[in-house]
C-alpha cells in the first residue's frame, strides 16, 4: 500500500504503477517428499486391491463348497428335497453374488466333496504366510508412514520467495514525501525532483519466513509416532495371524479324524446293519419301522460325514 504526496503538484504526475510476478522455491525437499509420499500411497491402494481380490477368491471357494455341499445334501434326502433345493438357491445366490451377479447363470457346480486332499503342515502354512497381500501392504504402509514423516519434517524449513517486477514513477518539479506500509515494514521518504519524465526501474525482492514460533513440532510429531507404532500394529497383527492358522489347521485335523473314523468304521457297519435289517424285512424277521431306522442312521452317518468333509475343505 503506498500513497505519495507533493506540494505544488496535482493530478498523476507522480503516480506510481508496480507489476510484480511471485514464485515460490520450495526447500527442505518438500517436492521429493510429496512425490514419495503418492508413491507410497499408491503402493498402498494397489496392496489394498490384492487384499481384496484374496478375500474375494476365498469367499468364493468357501462358497462353492456350500454349492457343493448342498447338492449333495439334496441327493441324501429325498425326502426333504424341496427344503434341501431351497437351501441349494441361496448357496448358488451367495456364490453368484461373489463376482456381483444377482441371479446365477449356472445350475450345477462341478465337484466332489469327498475328494480329500493331503492336508499341509501346519510349518508349511506359516512358510507361505509372507506371501499374503495384506501381511505385504504391511511393508508399503510402513513406507508410507515414513514418507510422510518426512514430509512434515520438510515443511519446518521454511520457503524462499523470490519476488521480480517492474516499476515506473512519474517524475515532476517539486517536493515528494512518499509513505509505504505493507509486508515489509512501513518506509517513509522525502524527494526533490525537476523535470517531467518517467522513472523505469526493476524491482527484485527476496524474504523469507523465521520459523520462531511455529516449526510444525507437533505434526512433526505425530507423524514420527504413527511410524513407530505401526511395528507393534504389525507384530499384533502377525500373532492373530499365526493363531487363527493354527486354529484352522487344528479344525481340519480334526475333521480328517472325524472323516476317517466316520468312513472307514462308523458307516461300514452302519450300512452292514441296514442291509442285514432288509434282509431280515424280507424274511419276516423285523418290522418295516426296523428298516426305516436303519436307513435313517445311515443317512444320519453320511451327512455327518458330508459335514466333516465340508468343514475340512473350508478350515
Amino acid at each position: 500500500i503506498e500513497r505519495e504526496t507533493q506540494s505544488g503538484v496535482g493530478g498523476f504526475g507522480n503516480a506510481e504503477f508496480t507489476l510484480s510476478l511471485a514464485h515460490i522455491i520450495e526447500l527442505g525437499g518438500k517436492r521429493a517428499a510429496r512425490i514419495e509420499t503418492a508413491e507410497r500411497e499408491r503402493a498402498v491402494v494397489e496392496w489394498d486391491y490384492e487384499v481384496a481380490r484374496f478375500d474375494v477368491v476365498g469367499e468364493a471357494i468357501a462358497r462353492f463348497t456350500e454349492v457343493l455341499a448342498a447338492q449333495a445334501r439334496v441327493q441324501e434326502e429325498q425326502s426333504v428335497v424341496e427344503l434341501k433345493e431351497s437351501e441349494l438357491d441361496r448357496a448358488r445366490l451367495r456364490l453368484a453374488a461373489t463376482w456381483g451377479s444377482t441371479q446365477p447363470a449356472f445350475t450345477q457346480a462341478t465337484g466332489d466333496v469327498a475328494t480329500i486332499p493331503a492336508l499341509p503342515s501346519l510349518e508349511s502354512v506359516n512358510a507361505l504366510r509372507n506371501e499374503l497381500p495384506l501381511l505385504k501392504r504391511w511393508g508399503a504402509e510402513l513406507a508410507r508412514r515414513g514418507a510422510v514423516f518426512r514430509q512434515e519434517r520438510s515443511l519446518a524449513v521454511p520457503d524462499l520467495t523470490v519476488r521480480l517486477g517492474y516499476r515506473a514513477t512519474g517524475i515532476d518539479e517539486g517536493n515528494a514525501r512518499a509513505y509505504g506500509a505493507g509486508t515489509d515494514g512501513f518506509s517513509a521518504s522525502r524527494t526533490t525532483n525537476s523535470g517531467d519524465d518517467w522513472e523505469h526501474s526493476l524491482v527484485v525482492e527476496a524474504s523469507l519466513p523465521l520459523p520462531i514460533f511455529h516449526r510444525n513440532q507437533g505434526a512433526i510429531r505425530e507423524a514420527k509416532l504413527n511410524e513407530e507404532k505401526l511395528g507393534d500394529e504389525q507384530r499384533a497383527w502377525k500373532s492373530e495371524l499365526d493363531v487363527a492358522l493354527a486354529e484352522s489347521h487344528a479344525v481340519a485335523e480334526a475333521a480328517l479324524e472325524r472323516i476317517d473314523g466316520i468312513a472307514q468304521r462308523v458307516l461300514p457297519e452302519l450300512e452292514k446293519t441296514y442291509a442285514l435289517t432288509q434282509e431280515g424285512y424280507q424274511r419276516g424277521k423285523f418290522a418295516f419301522l426296523n428298516v426305516l431306522d436303519a436307513q435313517r442312521t445311515v443317512v444320519d452317518a453320511r451327512l455327518e460325514l458330508l459335514d466333516a468333509r465340508i468343514a475340512f475343505h473350508q478350515s
